[in-house]
C-alpha cells in the first residue's frame, strides 16, 4: 500500500493556513498597534504587536477585577513594543519580543520537520519493515 500523497494530508494544508495567518499579522502589525490583554485578580497578560514584532508580556496588578480587552490604534512611529507600552506603564512587568519573520522561519523549520518525519514513517510502514 503507498502512502497518501502529500497534497492531501490535512497537516500540509493546516500549516499553510498558519503562514497565511502569521503574514496577514506581519502585514498588519506595520501600522496599526493591537494589544490583547486578561487581567485575573492581582495578574495580568498581554499579547501585542507593533512594527513586525509580537510580544507577550505578563505581570503583577493592583487591579483585582477579571477583564479582557482587545485595542487597536493606529502606530505613532517605529519604537519598540517594549517602548511603546509597557515600559513606562508598569515596572512589575517581564516579556517576551520576536520578529514575525523569525516566527515564520521557526514555522517553516518545525513543520518541514514534522511532515519529513511522517512522510518517512508512512513509507517505512508501508514497505512492510517493522518500526
Amino acid at each position: 500500500m503507498m502512502p497518501r500523497p502529500i497534497h492531501r494530508w490535512k497537516s500540509l494544508w493546516l500549516g499553510i493556513l498558519v503562514l497565511i495567518f502569521l503574514a496577514w499579522a506581519w502585514r498588519v502589525s506595520t501600522d496599526t498597534f493591537t494589544i490583547t490583554s486578561v487581567n485575573v485578580p492581582g495578574r495580568w497578560l498581554a499579547v501585542s504587536q507593533l512594527d513586525g514584532e509580537v510580544g507577550i508580556f505578563r505581570g503583577q496588578s493592583s487591579d483585582y477585577t477579571w477583564h479582557a480587552d482587545i485595542d487597536r490604534r493606529p502606530a505613532l512611529g517605529s519604537v519598540s513594543i517594549d517602548q511603546a507600552y509597557w515600559a513606562n506603564s508598569n515596572p512589575y512587568y517581564s516579556g517576551l519580543i520576536i520578529t514575525h519573520g523569525s516566527l515564520i522561519l521557526l514555522f517553516l523549520a518545525l513543520g518541514t520537520a514534522l511532515l519529513a518525519l511522517r512522510w518517512l514513517r508512512l513509507k517505512r510502514l508501508s514497505s512492510g519493515s517493522n518500526p
